[in-house]
């Protein structure tokens, strides 16, 4: 952790650079059930006297190292993280912190830990809500699933955990392009989560309510004329005000448009993934911080692996 923090400080332009406008949030995770043991707390305090936002991140899986019941394991999740929120306040008072929850559960025939639908989002969506009573900020992972490839299965599975959570009123919610809960990256499923998350926040915006939405004189112009909607000055002005959600990604054309090329939707996101690492310009860093970048990693070598 120390090094992972000085690495952190040479991108960031130093120490106070670092603190004053951090550039990571770092989770921690507690050994369930209810222990934080040396190494996750030793990494608390460094992250909190650096003056980095932490991230207290329990991952109890329910029928190991929780109980088996939605309730139960939101329980014990609630005390791992409560006890890393006020170690963090008593090392440093007013030091940032998000309640970083994932509840994840046990597949009895394998042995899996699965980060997947439903009981993920469910779990995600009920230790939310104590977030809120507390009034701390919420970052569970939504965006994950069973799925190991982007595909069908992970776009449901991930819509689901992420939309539940985003009704109970998460502040942020991560995982986006993970697969295979959470222990593969995909850059055609970060493409994917993209546009679920535009429609996430699409759908938690809600419904305006108001004189001009309710069109009510509209619809007796329409009627009262024998007319249409399509001839209405109202519905020109609320379709160019973003009234109809547009996917970034998915086909809406007819079947006869689509069957020209008969692209899969994670074939597009794949090719999309592709041309914008091409054209992304890199993490643009002077040859003198690159050269301290490998000083500070030489160092942890030696130091940690003694190579």
């Amino acid at each position: 952790m120390p090094y992972i923090i000085e690495l952190l400080a040479l991108a960031a332009g130093g120490r106070d650079a670092l603190t004053e406008k951090p550039i990571a949030m770092i989770p921690i995770s507690p050994l369930s059930p209810l222990d934080y043991g040396f190494d996750p707390a030793e990494a608390l305090i460094d992250v909190v006297e650096a003056g980095l936002p932490l991230g207290v991140e329990p991952c109890p899986m329910m029928g190991s190292t929780a109980p088996m019941t939605i309730a139960g394991i939101a329980v014990q999740h609630n005390a791992e993280i409560l006890a890393g929120v006020i170690a963090s306040q008593l090392i440093r008072a007013g030091a940032p912190v998000t309640m970083s929850s994932r509840a994840t559960f046990m597949d009895m025939r394998s042995g899996v830990g699965l980060w997947a639908m439903p009981e993920m989002g469910l779990a995600g969506a009920v230790m939310n809500q104590l977030a809120k009573l507390y009034n701390i900020p919420c970052a569970p992972g939504g965006f994950c699933g069973a799925s190991k490839i982007a595909d069908a299965q992970s776009g449901y599975e991930h819509l689901y955990n992420a939309l539940m959570e985003a009704l109970v009123g998460s502040d942020i919610i991560g995982s986006a392009g993970s697969l295979d809960n959470a222990l593969t990256s995909c850059y055609a499923m970060l493409v994917i989560d993209n546009e679920l998350s535009s429609v996430i926040q699409r759908t938690i915006k809600g419904v305006e309510v108001s004189e001009e939405k309710l069109a009510v004189k509209v619809i007796a112009e329409v009627i009262g004329t024998q007319s249409n909607f399509l001839e209405q000055k109202h519905t020109r002005k609320h379709l160019r005000a973003g009234e109809l959600w547009l996917p970034p990604l998915g086909d809406r054309q007819t079947y006869e448009k689509w069957a020209d090329k008969g692209e899969k939707i994670e074939d597009k996101a794949r090719e999309i993934a592709k041309a914008l690492i091409l054209a992304h310009p890199g993490l643009r860093i002077s040859s003198e911080i690159n050269a301290q970048f490998g000083l500070v990693l030489e160092r942890a070598r030696k130091t940690e692996i003694g190579s």
